[in-house]
């Protein structure tokens, strides 16, 4: 019966290591699932304000006003990672083909 109760404890040990990752699985999920959200949201708007830029300058808008009016919406969009942190993930490949 010792063997069987040292492989019990054991199993014991390993399933509640087991549950505890589990829970910071889970919880880094739901992070990284709200953080997927609010890019979604910024990248939609970030096209809407893309459209408004194209169909200001089809208008024959001026350049200088275009930019006022819609570089400080898609700042705010943005926001603290400014131009590089914005425009790097278009620069690096995903992919080494």
């Amino acid at each position: 019966m010792g063997q069987l109760g040292t492989a019990a404890r054991t199993s014991a040990t390993g399933l509640t290591t087991a549950s505890s990752a589990a829970e910071v699985n889970a919880a880094a999920t739901q992070k990284v699932a709200s953080a997927n959200r609010l890019a979604a949201g910024s990248m939609g708007n970030l096209v809407a304000q893309g459209n408004d830029v194209v169909q200001m300058l089809i208008a024959g808008q001026n350049p200088l006003t275009l930019a006022v009016q819609q570089g400080t919406q898609i700042t705010q969009v943005i926001g603290p990672l400014g131009a590089a942190g914005a425009f790097g993930p278009w620069g690096a490949r995903s992919c080494r083909c």
